[in-house]
């Protein structure tokens, strides 16, 4: 409507352009062609997932990804509305800690009642205000351990793409500029910190969660941790996630749940 009474005469749904013009615009997030989707795996998930609100927000993804409709997908506040349970044995492992807007969360629900809260972030000035932050939360200098590292699927070095904000991520490609982070396993921080199965993983990491994923097959098949996964960076990572953590362990519970009302920060829990 902005626009109209700008004077632009024809204003098109961008999911309707996308769609019009795929060689150019997809993959996107989300989005492809339908015939990319493994609709099958996408079958499999559903008898798996848990609970009803689950349910409801595949239907939302569904609507969302094949239709462009928004609204159909429900919003559930992080940790207030979460299918999992945090204790005071918890160990919370944030991957992709940006400058502690999770880390505020968390506290802010749970307070005091965790054991430790392990927090990575590669981006320099990412993990500046993430200092920051964590200075800010009581008893923050025995109970949070900041980690200026990527989590990736082995130990080392790698390109990143440096933004200073939500968009800093792994290329994995030499480009000039780029520098190089530190990169940890899931596998290694189990073992350097001694986690057990009393560790929650939050990866929300703009589209390495699936490496992340392949160095943490020891911790998964051992030792079962409850995960919570971001789904919305790629377009099959819901299906391609769900298979992997199938193939590491049988042993998973399954829910979805969506905590940004445009489909964003859409995650799949496993407990």
């Amino acid at each position: 409507k902005k626009l109209q009474g700008l004077g632009v005469k024809e204003v098109k749904p961008f999911f309707n352009v996308m769609h019009a013009f795929p060689g150019a615009c997809l993959p996107k997030y989300f989005y492809d062609v339908p015939e990319n989707y493994n609709l099958s795996a996408l079958d499999d998930l559903k008898a798996d997932l848990n609970d009803a609100e689950s349910q409801k927000t595949l239907q939302g993804f569904h609507d969302h990804v094949f239709r462009g409709h928004f609204s159909s997908m429900p919003y559930h506040k992080i940790f207030h509305e979460s299918p999992i349970s945090i204790t005071e044995k918890t160990t919370f492992v944030d991957a992709g800690a940006f400058n502690g807007d999770t880390l505020q969360a968390f506290t802010k629900c749970y307070g005091n009642k965790y054991n430790k809260y392990i927090a990575l972030e590669p981006d320099e000035e990412n993990f500046t205000a993430l200092k920051k932050t964590a200075r800010e939360i009581k008893n923050s200098k025995t109970k949070i351990h900041l980690l200026n590292a990527a989590l990736w699927k082995e130990n080392g070095l790698i390109e990143f793409d440096s933004q200073g904000n939500t968009a800093s991520s792994i290329s994995g490609s030499s480009v000039e500029g780029e520098a190089k982070v530190v990169t940890r396993s899931l596998d290694s921080l189990y073992e350097e910190y001694g986690l057990d199965d009393n560790a929650c993983i939050k990866l929300d990491i703009e589209g390495a969660e699936i490496d992340a994923l392949l160095g943490a097959k020891r911790t998964l098949s051992r030792y079962k941790p409850v995960l919570m996964l971001s789904i919305y960076h790629n377009p099959h990572d819901l299906t391609e996630i769900y298979k992997i953590i199938k193939s590491y362990t049988g042993r998973y519970k399954f829910a979805l749940r969506c905590h940004a009302g445009d489909g964003n920060d859409t995650m799949l829990y496993c407990f």
